[in-house]
């Protein structure tokens, strides 16, 4: 007997020498061996995003043929009994050819499993899907940049197959001006073949008001589509905090190539920079009090950000480590954002805004840790509970016997809690329970100090402010 099978749902046979006998299961029965050659039928697809393919053998007792072979006929005088799958390839538009689109042979099960992508013996990466479709979000979701050009082997418990990936550079981006709100400018950047792009804003004599930064359309708004695949035009904003002309300078990129750069020009002729009271007052300084940043390898890239104050002529950015200076930033009145690579440690800033009139404004010192996740648990949060204690979240798990030293320092009183907490912990997962002696309410500090395997990480203590 020779069996064809179809997939549930996705494909049917017309070919009358073959006999529908179960669903999406065709038969051709023979005698002792084939008296002749035997053309496997083509299938019709009924998905209309996916093609089929060929035919590839799933069981077999026939010495000439294996499991795993592609077949299109059967030659005369085979013996033997052999079943086959259909297989599908992805027949329709895939704007993200870095995120190839395939379908596994075998049922739509809805069951979870791994698929490996692989080059030689090297793995390229792992997709996590559930059922027989892999699309361009399943590469997201696994943090994928996406496969460079290349032949490649996909693996699964249920199918391994070849897989070539081709593609050509992104076309240059087109960019309109969706929506203008003063010195705020909604612009849509329209990029084929891109998964990112940057944006770099010069001023009208070419000098940089804007350092260049990059967005990746998944990670925008309506960046992932309902279909599984990724948009290739976004929405991002860009705002400028000076009077006068500057230009937009955009360039897409896919994990091969970049396109030519456009420019879109803008002019700003008002400004919503803040009065010094709502400077003061604002909370758009970032990294903001009490953040957490884990830290991946030597040192972590951090994102210095903060509001423009009106008529600002220049800033001044200062950042401690560890209570000891660390470095001292200085820009004009564009100066509003910076990057600046920190080791593990706690840090705190401020920024200085100079008018004008030579008056100085100081914002509120924010206080942030970078923490290497691989020496002791992130706590990324410490919030109060309804019975009065507190509760410790970990940013990911950690392994080993964790003790933490905590001094609880009650705010509406002005006062420590004595005598300071001793917890103790094994192989902490996502939160640790706090029993405190006093009541914790949002607003109170956490003093925190951590030892490890019983070895003493934190040389002074932590403060994390409770929420």
């Amino acid at each position: 007997v020779i069996t064809l099978l179809t997939g549930a749902g996705e494909g049917t046979i017309t070919d009358a020498n073959w006999d529908l006998s179960a669903a999406s299961t065709y038969t051709f029965e023979y005698s002792t061996k084939l008296t002749a050659e035997l053309a496997l039928p083509d299938v019709v697809s009924l998905e209309e995003d996916f093609a089929f393919n060929a035919w590839k053998v799933v069981a077999s007792d026939s010495e000439g043929v294996a499991v795993g072979d592609i077949l299109e006929n059967l030659p005369l005088d085979f013996v033997g009994n052999v079943t086959l799958r259909a297989c599908y390839v992805f027949a329709g538009e895939n704007v993200n050819p870095w995120y190839p689109t395939f379908k596994l042979a075998v049922d739509d099960d809805e069951e979870e499993r791994e698929v490996r992508v692989m080059q030689g013996e090297a793995e390229i990466l792992v997709l996590n899907i559930v059922g027989n479709k892999v699309y361009p979000a399943d590469y997201v979701d696994a943090e994928s940049e996406g496969l460079s050009n290349g032949d490649y082997i996909v693996s699964s418990d249920v199918d391994e197959f070849d897989l070539t990936v081709a593609y050509e550079a992104p076309e240059q981006p087109a960019l309109q001006v969706n929506v203008t709100d003063g010195n705020v400018f909604a612009i849509q950047a329209n990029i084929p073949n891109a998964s990112y792009f940057t944006v770099t804003v010069l001023r009208e004599d070419n000098s940089i008001y804007r350092t260049e930064k990059t967005y990746t359309f998944a990670e925008l708004e309506g960046g992932i589509l309902e279909d599984g695949f990724i948009a290739t035009s976004s929405e991002f904003i860009v705002e400028i905090y000076s009077l006068g002309m500057f230009q937009v300078v955009v360039k897409g990129f896919n994990p091969d190539f970049e396109s030519e750069e456009q420019i879109l020009p803008l002019e700003v002729t008002t400004t919503t920079a803040l009065e010094s009271q709502e400077w003061l007052a604002s909370e758009d300084f970032l990294p903001e009090f009490g953040k957490v940043l884990i830290l991946e390898g030597d040192t972590l890239t951090v994102n210095f950000e903060w509001p423009a104050l009106l008529d600002a002529t220049g800033y001044q950015l200062i950042i401690k480590k560890n209570n000891q200076a660390f470095g001292t930033y200085n820009g004009d009145e564009a100066f509003t954002l910076t990057q600046i690579d920190l080791g593990a440690g706690e840090y705190t800033w401020q920024t200085k805004a100079t008018n004008a009139d030579a008056a100085v404004f100081t914002s509120a010192t924010q206080l942030f840790q970078v923490v290497d996740g691989t020496q002791k648990p992130v706590l990324e949060t410490v919030a109060a509970r309804n019975d009065g204690n507190a509760v410790l979240t970990l940013a990911q798990p950690f392994e080993g016997n964790i003790s933490y030293e905590i001094v609880h320092y009650i705010a509406a009183e002005n006062r420590l809690s004595v005598p300071p907490v001793v917890v103790n912990v094994q192989n902490p997962v996502d939160e640790i329970d706090i029993d405190l002696v006093e009541n914790a309410a949002a607003g109170d500090i956490l003093l925190v100090r951590c030892s490890v395997n019983g070895v003493l990480v934190d040389q002074d203590y932590v403060i994390y402010m409770v929420q």
